[in-house]
């Protein structure tokens, strides 16, 4: 909740109270920014303050003119409904989304904009005449069978910049990896082998890759930090080539860009402003099969992973039926390639493992089912097997000697008395005449 308002437009921000011009610090030259403030003072009603937003920079007066004109009307529309409603009550909301294209994104460079929908239409058309400076962008209505993605093939470029594989022309290709660091796009010459020399092949591709790159950023509209991965060329003429083709098609987008010069490795480092989700983001959602990994366990780790887990488990099932209920190909890895092993692990078990394919279930997900209850088979098997406890002697009643063995004598005091094999040491297992007390080795030193 704040008392400041603001209103943002395409160059501008309105900021109705406060009366005053401000420019956007990221505007560098302070060349432009004397024009810009020039303009802006004698365009702008006196009672309206504006701040100049960094996509102004470089604009005409025409376009700050009509970006003004546009939010003076919001802000008039916005008192008389003040003066109209009674609290609560909304004075003012964003434009509909065919509304903030006209505002956001039709320039002079622009040459038309089809629309299918009548209303729509009428709507933009009203806004286009009121806000747009000249020259304007055409507005059509389409009126075709035909949807209008299909009719202008719109369908198939959204589907192929949704893949990380970008055909190029000459017959090269781009990989776009997208992650949570970074964007990562490589390039790769593909099918173009060219006509002379290896080295006029790779500038020619890194040329034709570089554009294709920028028109990417834009189309999916990737921020953040992104890494080019271009082909290594030897000749540091042909990078500073590559270098400016680049530079030269990052003009035209509107998002704030900072690039790095082209490294000995090839690889050109650059950051993009993130102004709204990427087409990834607003068009899919994260793989609920994989759960966003990008991939699963092949069939055969599987296979492998529920013999494993089954002999973990071997004292529960041995002697029953089981049944074992996994994914189809899982099923398939376990009746060919592994069967060996699952025969193996029925033999210890002592009755056959059933193996069931279970459509539709997960690769990586699997179920051990008892079917009976049978009796439990004696395995030889050592790991099973719990060590006997050792025989132990009271305590508190002093050992006997035989009638026919032969007095022991108390042992030296330098030497611990021996112990018979096979008795646990200890004091209590100490064959000492009958009637004497035992006494601890550590007492007689002290006694002596």
């Amino acid at each position: 909740i704040t008392s400041h308002v603001s209103i943002a437009g395409r160059h501008l921000v309105l900021t109705p109270w406060s009366k005053r011009v401000g420019i956007s610090r990221r505007i560098d030259s302070e060349r432009e920014r004397r024009r810009l403030r020039d303009i802006l003072t004698r365009v702008r009603p006196p009672e309206l303050g504006f701040i100049i937003r960094t996509a102004g920079e470089g604009v005409r007066e025409a376009d700050i003119e009509a970006d003004v004109r546009y939010l003076a009307s919001v802000w008039d529309e916005v008192q008389l409904r003040k003066e109209s409603l009674r609290a609560p009550a909304q004075l003012y909301s964003e434009p509909s989304l065919p509304l903030r294209v006209i505002r956001d994104m039709a320039h002079g460079r622009m040459r038309r904009i089809v629309i299918d929908d009548a209303a729509t239409h009428e709507k933009m058309a009203g806004f286009l005449d009121r806000f747009i400076a000249d020259p304007k962008p055409r507005l059509e209505h389409y009126t075709g069978a035909l949807p209008i993605f299909d009719h202008f093939g719109l369908e198939p470029q959204i589907d192929a910049n949704l893949g990380k594989k970008v055909w190029l022309k000459s017959g090269g290709y781009l990989i776009v990896d997208q992650s949570e660091a970074l964007t990562a796009i490589d390039v790769n010459t593909g099918r173009f082998v060219g006509k002379r020399d290896l080295e006029e092949t790779v500038l020619k591709t890194n040329l034709e890759a570089v554009k294709e790159v920028v028109a990417q950023l834009r189309f999916r509209n990737i921020g953040g930090l992104i890494i080019i991965d271009l082909i290594d060329m030897e000749s540091a003429e042909n990078r500073e080539k590559v270098y400016r083709a680049l530079r030269e098609a990052l003009r035209d987008d509107k998002a704030k860009t900072n690039i790095l010069k082209i490294s000995e490795l090839g690889l050109v480092e650059m950051t993009r402003k993130r102004t709204r989700e990427n087409l990834v983001q607003q068009l899919c959602e994260t793989c609920s099969y994989c759960e966003g990994r990008g991939y699963v366990l092949s069939a055969e780790s599987v296979a492998y992973k529920v013999l494993r887990e089954i002999r973990k488990d071997l004292p529960r099932f041995c002697g029953r039926r089981i049944a074992l209920s996994v994914n189809p190909s899982v099923a398939e890895m376990l009746l060919t390639r592994a069967r060996k092993a699952v025969a193996r692990l029925g033999e210890e078990l002592g009755r056959e493992i059933e193996i069931r394919a279970r459509p539709g279930q997960h690769q990586e997900q699997f179920e051990v089912e008892a079917l009976d209850s049978g009796p439990p088979v004696d395995l030889a098997l050592s790991w099973l097997r719990e060590p006997a406890p050792p025989p132990a002697v009271a305590a508190s009643e002093p050992v006997q000697a035989s009638p026919q063995a032969e007095p022991v004598a108390p042992p030296d005091a330098d030497e611990p008395p021996d112990e018979g094999p096979g008795d646990p040491p200890g004091p209590d297992t100490l064959d000492e005449p009958a009637g004497e007390p035992i006494i601890p080795p550590s007492e007689r030193l002290e006694e002596s």
